[in-house]
């Protein structure tokens, strides 16, 4: 598009962010107030549950206001009682208390089997009484089975965090960075408090504790783990889209683990120097190893439970993928690991050119870097075998030859205006490197099949797919996807000359046994189902499916669109 029409063009932007600072400025956690939609045309106070009415100031916990246990790093903070052995001095000790075998109990998700859902939202979902697709949060936690959870996060508001939980919960770990916890302000939630270790990160400058999982250990020594692409706040689950993976029920292996000192990522730049039999576990275990700064482990003892659980149910299809920033020992990049993983395509393959799709979607997209942009001049053309295409001008060029065609899924100017919240979910979404993708036309918005209840609703998940399906929905197949915390910048990612800055986690998901992988959107599962009101006689879609939050047809930006910028 010309400078000339860029000039001509009405600043929508700045009006959208004009709307969203007003709003956020004066929003209140403990109640919010429901747009007006073709459903709802008065404005009505929303009760979102196990909030205080105390609507005192809430402080960001801090070194000074709790026990420090750690003087020199400022490592490890404790809000336990002082009497109270400090965890992260010993192995914390796993006992089961009873077991399960013969319980009803329904844990979230599935037993056997890995899935994704879609987190519920208290404005778009009031009217669904209940999907076999949606998550509560409050399921992941409010269990009377679950005895510890640890939570790696970007922001955490306690109260939130405390509202959601069971009593009979008997150790919560909180892993973040310094300034991003928000205390609570009601009395009740004491009693949580005391059972709460925050575990701080080592940041290096300019770099965030990116990563979003909860793993819970319940009382008969099994496990689930969660990525929900949200941080711990309310806001973030009732404006944005938000889904989660959720893992199988991990049960104790009845297998030993074998381990040595071998390295176990020869083809990668990762020197992590632990070997397991699970390949799920390794890449888990080369992640937490990251949380290690010379002498000082701030994860020492907390995860020793893993390397009792059985991943058979993920080790044909899954495997973690993450970036951490160099630390004393280890260094790398996640894009060190596509290799590894089996990402990366060879020559063969790439002269046959045969029609492949590569497609991102996220809430943020970084700087450019050097001449080009990390998702056409680095990732795809590792995935695809190119040659390194960092100075390379004619990228798209190229890309056509090889019958290549790179999309980007991100919010228009006009869908964030149109969505329900008429620009309050706008918040999450950063875009300070666009221009590239503008010019090489590969950004794409949401099409014409998106449900009433949810709109142009943006989606703070973060999917990167590949496609090679011939069929007429071309993603109803998939060669492989990433589900993950990471968004396009190098911040995220690295690249093959620079380590990442941020801690971020997610998923490689590949087909089972030369299966074939499926990919389904939550828009059809739950609210536009044909002939069908919202989720009444909902198909049933099983585990092991790649489901997004964004309507799977999609539409290329027209000239008159341009992607939000806060």
């Amino acid at each position: 598009m010309s400078e000339k029409n860029l000039q001509n063009k009405p600043n929508e932007n700045n009006k959208v962010k004009e709307k969203v600072r007003n709003h956020w400025a004066n929003l209140d956690y403990k109640t919010l107030n429901r747009p007006s939609t073709s459903q709802t045309n008065n404005d009505e106070t929303l009760n979102l549950n196990n909030t205080s009415s105390n609507n005192q100031k809430r402080s960001i916990i801090d070194i000074e206001n709790v026990t420090d246990v750690d003087k020199g790093n400022h490592l490890v903070i404790d809000l336990t009682d002082d009497a109270e052995e400090m965890p992260h001095k010993k192995r914390i000790k796993t006992e089961i208390k009873y077991g399960l075998k013969n319980s009803t109990h329904k844990f979230p998700g599935f037993d056997n089997d890995w899935c994704f859902k879609l987190i519920k939202s208290k404005i778009y979902d009031s009217n669904i009484n209940s999907s076999s697709y949606l998550l509560d949060m409050k399921d992941i936690f409010h269990d009377p089975f679950l005895q510890d959870t640890f939570i790696f996060s970007y922001q955490f508001d306690l109260e939130y965090i405390y509202s959601m939980l069971h009593e009979n919960i008997e150790r919560i770990f909180i892993i973040g960075q310094k300034g991003t916890i928000i205390d609570y302000s009601t009395n009740e939630y004491t009693k949580f408090r005391k059972k709460t270790s925050i575990r701080y990160v080592k940041n290096p400058n300019m770099s965030n504790h990116h990563c979003k999982m909860i793993v819970n250990l319940y009382r008969d020594g099994s496990a689930k783990i969660f990525m929900p692409s949200q941080n711990m706040r309310m806001l973030e689950q009732i404006l944005p889209q938000q889904v989660c993976w959720i893992s199988p029920l991990l049960l104790p292996s009845k297998k030993t683990k074998i381990y040595s000192n071998s390295n176990s990522n020869s083809n990668s730049d990762l020197d992590l120097g632990h070997e397991f039999d699970s390949p799920f576990l390794q890449s888990l275990r080369d992640f937490l190893s990251f949380y290690e700064y010379g002498y000082v482990n701030i994860l020492e003892g907390c995860f020793d439970f893993l390397d009792d659980l059985d991943y058979a149910s993920l080790d044909d299809d899954i495997q973690i993928v993450f970036s951490a920033p160099k630390n004393d020992r280890h260094h790398g990049s996640a894009m060190g690991l596509f290799g590894s993983l089996g990402l990366c395509g060879s020559k063969e393959e790439l002269e046959k050119k045969k029609a492949t799709r590569y497609l991102a979607q996220v809430s943020s997209i970084g700087y450019g870097i050097y001449q080009g942009n990390l998702f056409t001049h680095h990732m795809i053309p590792q995935w695809a075998g190119l040659p390194n295409m960092v100075r390379k001008h004619n990228v798209m060029n190229i890309f056509k030859e090889y019958n290549i065609q790179p999309m980007v899924v991100f919010p228009t100017t006009q869908e964030i205006k149109d969505s329900p919240t008429h620009g309050d979910a706008a918040g999450w979404f950063h875009n300070i490197g666009s221009n590239s993708f503008e010019s090489q036309k590969i950004f794409y918005k949401q099409g014409p099949n998106v449900s009433k209840e949810r709109g142009t609703t943006p989606s703070h998940s973060k999917y990167y797919m590949k496609s090679t399906c011939t069929d007429e929905d071309p993603f109803k197949y998939l060669d492989w996807c990433i589900y993950t915390s990471s968004n396009l910048s190098m911040s995220a990612w690295g690249t093959d000359r620079k380590d990442p800055r941020n801690f971020e986690i997610g998923i490689v998901i590949k087909p089972k046994n030369g299966g074939k992988l499926k990919c389904h959107s939550f828009v059809d599962l739950i609210y536009n189902r044909p002939g069908s009101r919202l989720n009444s006689n909902e198909e049933a879609i099983g585990p092991r499916s790649v489901l997004v939050p964004f309507p799977k047809q999609l539409e290329g930006y027209s000239d008159r669109d341009f992607a939000f910028s806060q």
